[in-house]
């Protein structure tokens, strides 16, 4: 194996120290020392099979996949292990010229150097055994702090070595090379290792995971009025620039927002001095949407553009981590004044500011703080939101396109709907062409009507049907309200397993306390009161839960978050609550009891941060449980 390329793997260890073991065993002289350093290898060697074995026996998990991925990495165990027992083999496999496939060698090494040996196994051994415990971060912590040193022993090791078999010095230099490569590794590794633990640090809040899954739902052409624009063109071209972007509810606006991110990401893919940051307000996430959790979003984007990590957040990570402590407005504001000044050009998008909480005036102060930016530097602003006063006015007398949903955009969408449809339609352009028209009139500029409306025709069984749900589209300020009950009488209406299985995903996901993930739903669906254990085989299928919510639902592909489809779904909840489901807070309270008390949480709550991760790796529903069910 290289040692220049890759550190060894455990089997390719395990191969190399059975080869040095033979060459011991064949060498004369110094038995002492010679049964020594075998002794040493074989107990290492133990230590590696078992841990073959655990990786061979144990179930597919994250928390083992990170234990063997922290023994792999530059500079870890097994690199060093390995070029260990490289420089052995080097030193006592037989050399050119001999006849014999294993001569006698003479023993080269002296006591002293046995000892710096085996010293130096059982510094990678004991790592080894921590990594048994299969806790990661224990064992990365344990690797980096013992990094260093062992990458100056190692090389001091092949040094001597490398004195004890003059014969081999060309190979034993490229090994020495090789570890100065992996101390290298190491070093940079550390480094990324910091710059990740900052940015971590700096906020939690994920926005790339969205922008992916919103960018990913548009058909290829959407939104491209908007790039032609104008407006936007020139706001794209300048420094110091506004364009704010109204839409009425279910206007496209998100999707827009995604298409103008990519737009500018792609455009300025090679321009290192470019920024592009964004935000996507979620009326669901008000409690870490706050104006100092924003502006820390942002300072994290703009960051991650850098080369390197500016000094003012390397300091500011340093002082609040060890006063355990998070960083001021103030403090925030002036970091993201130095680190936009470090661009040449930078943008910042914000989708749905509607959606962004009012409560302590956090909306307000975080239009306040991006507009202090903008006069600071030459930040440029795109935004949407609803036609709210307050917010319409904060952009009086800045370029402003309205955001609608048009003609064309919304015939991309369907044409691409069109294969869902029941397969007579696909039989009949003339039909489909009938389809595309009479949902674009109805419409009128609202992108959500138009998947409510396909959604309605999926059912249907001839083309009469499709006909007359055509006719029956609604139009009219309440129109929104229409379509969602329509859509509800149309979960009603399903065979029953398949409407009170609609009825508890909805019931969920409108009136659970945080956005849930799909895995986390189907745990909560499987519970059945009472029962001391969660039953694998009562676990629906995500799809179903799609599928029988009748296009009122949809799952974030990237982020794995089972939602709502539109916030204006859940507005129609909350004012038809009693009438669809009345019980749901009780019925959530029950269930996450019945969670925390199967038998395999027999010693209450995690006693430990591992404990606590290997438990959601089995019952990913624990976290909400143990959370969530008083707040219900």
């Amino acid at each position: 194996m290289d040692p220049l390329s890759t550190t060894a793997s455990i089997v390719a260890v395990i191969q190399l120290s059975a080869k040095v073991v033979q060459y011991i065993s064949t060498a004369s002289g110094s038995t002492k020392e010679r049964q020594r350093l075998r002794r040493e290898i074989q107990a290492c060697d133990d230590t590696l099979q078992q841990l073959k074995d655990e990786s061979d026996d144990s179930e597919t998990g994250k928390s083992w996949s990170n234990t063997v991925k922290a023994l792999e990495a530059p500079g870890a165990p097994l690199g060093r292990l390995w070029a260990i027992m490289r420089s052995l083999e080097t030193s006592l496999e037989p050399k050119d010229g001999l006849a014999k496939a294993f001569s006698i060698l003479r023993w080269p090494f002296a006591e002293r150097e046995v000892g710096k040996i085996i010293g130096s196994i059982e510094r990678e051994k004991s790592l080894l055994q921590i990594s048994l415990e299969n806790n990661s971060r224990k064992l990365i912590q344990s690797i980096k702090e013992r990094g260093e040193e062992s990458a100056r022993q190692l090389v001091e090791l092949i040094e001597a070595v490398n004195k004890a078999s003059k014969k081999q010095s060309d190979q034993l230099v490229q090994l020495k090379d090789g570890v100065d490569r992996l101390h290298e590794r190491q070093i940079t590794q550390e480094v990324d290792t910091e710059r990740r633990a900052i940015l971590d640090w700096l906020s939690p809040l994920g926005y790339a995971a969205m922008q992916n899954d919103y960018v990913n739902r548009k058909q290829p052409g959407t939104g491209q009025w908007l790039l032609d624009e104008p407006k936007y063109q020139s706001w794209m071209s300048g420094d110091k620039q506004t364009l704010f972007c109204p839409g009425i509810p279910g206007a496209g606006k998100t999707i827009l927002t995604s298409i103008v991110v990519d737009d500018l990401c792609n455009r300025f893919l090679d321009d290192p001095n470019t920024a592009v940051a964004y935000i996507y307000c979620n009326f669901r996430r008000h409690e870490e949407q706050k104006v100092d959790d924003l502006l820390k979003s942002l300072l994290e984007q703009f960051v991650e553009h850098l080369a390197t990590l500016p000094e003012f957040v390397r300091h500011l990570f340093v002082k609040h981590q060890k006063q355990r402590t998070t960083p001021t407005l103030g403090e925030i504001r002036e970091g993201l004044t130095i680190v936009v000044q470090k661009h040449s050009r930078v943008f910042l998008a914000v989708d749905g500011l509607d959606e962004c909480s009012a409560a302590d005036r956090s909306r307000d102060r975080f239009l306040s703080e991006m507009f202090n930016l903008q006069r600071l530097t030459g930040l440029n602003i795109f935004a949407t939101s609803r036609f709210i006063p307050e917010i319409t006015k904060a952009f009086e007398g800045t370029p402003s396109v309205e955001i609608r949903a048009s003609d064309g955009d919304v015939c991309l969408y369907l044409e691409g709907r069109m294969p869902q449809l029941p397969k007579f339609v696909s039989r009949k352009p003339d039909l489909q062409d009938e389809i595309k028209t009479s949902i674009i009139q109805a419409v009128d500029g609202m992108f959500l009507l138009a998947q409510l409306y396909v959604e309605s025709l999926t059912g249907k069984s001839s083309t009469k049907a499709v006909r007359n749900a055509l006719s029956r589209l609604k139009r009219g300020s309440d129109v929104y309200h229409l379509a969602y009950s329509d859509a509800m009488e149309r979960i009603l209406g399903q065979v029953r397993d398949h409407s009170e299985l609609a009825q508890l995903v909805l019931s969920w996901i409108a009136c659970a306390k945080r956005p849930l993930t799909t895995v986390e739903l189907q745990h909560a669906l499987a519970v059945e009161i009472g029962e001391p254990e969660l039953d694998q085989d009562n676990l629906p299928d995500t799809d179903d839960l799609v599928t029988v919510c009748c296009g009122l639902v949809t799952v974030d592909d990237e982020s794995g978050i089972i939602r709502l489809v539109h916030y204006t779904t859940q507005q129609y909840f909350e004012r038809t609550w009693s009438k669809w489901f009345s019980g749901a807070n009780d019925m959530i309270v029950k269930v996450c009891l019945t969670y925390l008390s199967f038998d395999t949480f027999p010693s209450g709550p995690c006693a430990t941060q591992a404990a606590y991760e290997e438990c959601l790796e089995s019952y990913p529903f624990y976290d909400y449980a143990a959370q969530q069910w008083g707040h219900q």
